[in-house]
């Protein structure tokens, strides 16, 4: 699953394919938000998801439909902010 949001609004994918989209979202993306990045929950703790996250990418901007496919067949995509590949695990030596 995915969710892009750019100036012509935003764009949820499952499995690479569009499935939803909507208005542009007022306001900013900021780098200095009070209540940071919640990943599987909203800022309150509330409607935790129930299942797994597997990879996490975060860009600085709004992906391209091909690199959301790209992400969906577990290519890389370029200049990603942050990248947590969560179904990896490894252990320091």
């Amino acid at each position: 699953m995915a969710l892009t949001r750019g100036a012509d609004g935003v764009v949820l994918y499952v499995d690479g394919v569009a499935v939803a989209s909507g208005a542009p979202v007022p306001g900013s993306v900021t780098t200095d938000a009070a209540v940071g990045l919640h990943l599987g929950q909203r800022p309150d703790g509330a409607n935790q998801l129930l299942g797994d996250l597997d990879d996490v990418w975060l860009l600085g901007r709004a992906a391209s439909a091909a690199e959301i496919a790209a992400l969906a067949a577990g290519d890389a995509v370029g200049d990603p902010l942050v990248h947590l590949p969560l179904d990896e695990v490894s252990r320091a030596t």
